[in-house]
């Protein structure tokens, strides 16, 4: 009875196994002892016109087979579904498969002619090679890799090899259709392949993972060169794709933790690269001469772009953006890169959020080096908390205009360590944006600023190296409110130092401003700004000018400049605790603004001040009202210690000039004889307290609340 129980169960077994292809037996786990076999094939014959086909069907599972193609010219379609799978098919130098005459024969209701009309079909087929062909001129695909949809689940197509193939002029007949397909397909690898004047796409992969495309040379189609749909993990390396109708490499939004690595994505009509994707790591790229962008990550989130070329495209050479104006990229890393020669923008950050753009180049582009800016047309999309630093932004601008780093309608973004010099119009520029934090960087021999903020509140400028820029070192107009410069270095600039035109509650503090034309100006509608414990020597002109109102001045160092401090026609400014010393012209000058209805100063305070060695007078006020000018030490001026004038026939009143102390100070220029510390000039002034000795001709005695000697 046992015995008779053990053969049923032998029966069935062999009953299942014989109703199960031999493809679904190894994956099912049974792995028959192997007979390695060869088929040779050769050119087609009147009584066998489809030798390959033949030789595919006569394989036997469980056999290795290899089938030889020998040179020649075939004409047929060769098919390969899952019960000849580990098949090898390797062809002999100059065979060609062609499908010129076959023709396009109708597809199956709902699809497309790949599904009939491809060169090369594996269906449902593992671990078959493919090898050696030029395969042309078919109506489908040139090799199209695909699952078995016919039984109950999907039997995917998986572990294949495609390699040495010439794969040229397919898919031009009754619809676009590409070179190499793989659908439903996963860990193939194709490689070393020539894919080229294709009608649609190079090499197409349509849902799979894990698949590897590498070394191949895919140029010329009509569309993109390879194109990755719901291909998640794909692996391109050392792919030479170039001259493409559309894009280099297409990857969609289903299609992440990709890696793209030393390829070369040049001459497409389109973008190198256009990535859509979140995870990938593209490295190492070329993507240089493209009509459009090189590389170009929209709704792709986390991407590292590490050490690629991305050179000489007609726009962007790397853009980060919004996709469809709706999906934003964030979170990419942009590091180590090379994106020069571009017409537009080396690197683009456009709408997008946390991005870090870090070491790269990005030099001689036509416009600007690296752009951080709001998405065009959507305004919502204003980009934040990118982080721009270490990068090199030199030479760029063309045509008139060209700019370092720009930032437009961005908020709270970083820009730290970068060089950028000899740009045509700023190193950095930040135009709507506010919030924003420009530290450290080195900008030089730009043709215009080295910053320049322009309708920009709340941004902080610290411990920037700016010098020799052909206009101002630091430029802020329009309304650029509330920011603060802070430990910068300024030097060498032609024009100003640091310029601010309508540029109201500015915070000027612990910076180094030297050998410009002007040390500061603040025109008439900069006020209510602090300028604080900076250093100003040096300059051409006026260490600081001052044309407008509630200003404080305090704590600086002004040596050595033309006039030290000039306020023209500004009021309620408060002067205190500077340094004022060697300067050319007057030390402290307090004058009438000429550009609004001779506008004379008034209500200014000048307290606790060293004024010593100027070469004018070291406290001099021309038509100004109501100044007090209190406990300053006023000595050793060239001039006059302390004076009070008139000019354009405009009367000094109602000052007061107490408490100061003015030294050995010299007026031997008008040739009058008198040699004073005090000199004066209006009506209603107040002088006493003060204490001051004369050296000249009539001498006064030295003490305190000495009457005022007048001219």
């Amino acid at each position: 009875m046992k015995k008779i129980r053990l053969a049923i169960v032998i029966c069935a077994t062999f009953a299942l196994f014989g109703t199960m292809l031999s493809s679904d037996l190894v994956k099912a786990g049974w792995n028959p002892p192997p007979k390695k076999v060869t088929i040779h094939v050769y050119p087609p014959t009147p009584t066998n016109p489809t030798p390959i086909q033949n030789a595919v069907n006569s394989v036997v599972w469980p056999w290795i087979t290899t089938i030889h193609v020998h040179t020649g010219a075939y004409e047929e379609y060769v098919i390969i579904d899952s019960s000849k799978s580990g098949l090898k098919i390797v062809a002999d130098p100059g065979t060609v498969l062609d499908g010129a005459s076959l023709g396009c024969p109708p597809p199956p209701p709902g699809k497309g002619h790949e599904w009939i009309s491809s060169g090369i079909m594996l269906v449902g087929a593992d671990y078959v090679t493919i090898q050696g062909f030029t395969i042309r001129n078919f109506c489908g695909d040139g090799i199209f890799v695909r699952a078995n949809y016919s039984g109950p689940v999907i039997d995917r197509a998986n572990g294949n090899e495609i390699k040495g193939n010439e794969v040229d002029h397919n898919g031009l007949g009754c619809e676009p259709l590409d070179g190499i397909s793989l659908r439903a397909a996963d860990s193939n690898t194709v490689s070393g392949n020539n894919v080229h004047d294709n009608g649609r796409f190079g090499v197409f992969v349509d849902d799979g993972v894990l698949n590897i495309i590498k070394s191949n040379g895919v140029y010329n189609n009509m569309n993109t060169g390879i194109e990755l749909h719901i291909a998640s993990r794909t692996q391109l390396k050392n792919n030479t794709v170039t001259m493409n109708r559309w894009n280099g490499l297409y990857a969609d939004g289903y299609s992440p933790s990709c890696n793209i690595r030393n390829n070369t994505f040049d001459n497409n009509v389109g973008r190198g690269m256009f990535v859509i994707s979140d995870k990938n790591t593209i490295l190492a790229n070329m993507a240089n001469h493209n009509k459009l962008d090189g590389i170009m990550i929209a709704q792709g989130d986390s991407n590292v772009i590490k050490g690629n070329q991305a050179n000489w495209n007609n726009y962007i050479g790397i853009y980060v953006t919004v996709f469809l104006g709706m999906y934003t990229s964030d979170w990419n890393t942009i590091i180590n890169n090379t994106a020069n020669y571009n017409g537009d923008y080396g690197i683009l950050i456009g709408g997008v959020d946390y991005n870090v753009v870090s070491a790269n180049q990005a030099n001689w582009n036509g416009y600007v080096g690296i752009g951080v800016r709001a998405y065009p047309g959507f305004p919502m999309y204003a980009p934040e908390y990118n982080t721009i630093t270490s990068n090199t932004v030199n030479y760029n601008g063309a045509g008139g205009r060209g700019i370092g780093i720009l930032i437009v309608a961005g908020d709270y973004n970083l820009v730290g360590m970068n060089e950028a010099s000899s740009n045509i119009w700023h190193g950095i520029s930040i135009i709507s944006g506010h919030h924003n934090t420009v530290e450290g960087n080195e900008l030089s021999f730009n043709g215009q600023h080295g910053i320049a903020l322009d309708l920009s509140l709340s941004n902080t400028i610290l411990a920037n190296n700016v010098h020799n820029n052909s206009q101002h070192g630091v430029f802020m107009q329009r309304a650029s409110d509330y920011n603060v410069l802070k430990g910068n270095t300024v030097c060498n600039n032609t024009w100003t130092g640091i310029e601010c035109q309508d540029a109201a509650y500015t915070q000027v503090m612990g910076n180094t401003v030297k050998y410009n034309s002007y040390g500061l100006i603040a025109d008439a509608a900069s006020p209510f700004g602090t300028i604080a414990a900076n250093t100003f020597d040096y300059n051409y002109c006026d260490g600081i000018y001052v044309a407008s109102y509630n200003n404080t001045i305090a704590g600086n160092s002004v040596n050595y400049n033309f006039n030290g401090i000039k306020i023209d026609g500004g009021d309620f400014n408060s002067i205190v605790e500077n340094q004022v010393t060697g300067n050319w012209g007057y030390g402290i000058v307090l004058s009438v603004y000429l550009y609004f209805g001779s506008d004379i100063a008034v209500y200014n305070n000048i307290t606790y001040n060293t004024v010593i060695y100027n070469q004018y007078s070291g406290i001099f006020i021309h038509s100004a009202n109501y100044t007090l000018i209190q406990y300053n030490n006023a000595s050793f001026n060239y001039e006059h210690g302390i004076g009070v004038g008139n000019w354009l026939g405009l009367a000094s009143n109602y000052n007061t000039i107490t408490y100061n102390y003015a030294k050995n100070n010299d007026n031997n220029y008008v040739g009058t004889g008198y040699w004073f510390d005090l000199y004066w000039d209006g009506l209603g002034g107040l002088a006493s307290g003060n204490t001051w000795r004369d050296s000249g001709i009539n001498t006064n005695t030295f003490g305190t609340s000495q009457p005022l000697i007048l001219p």
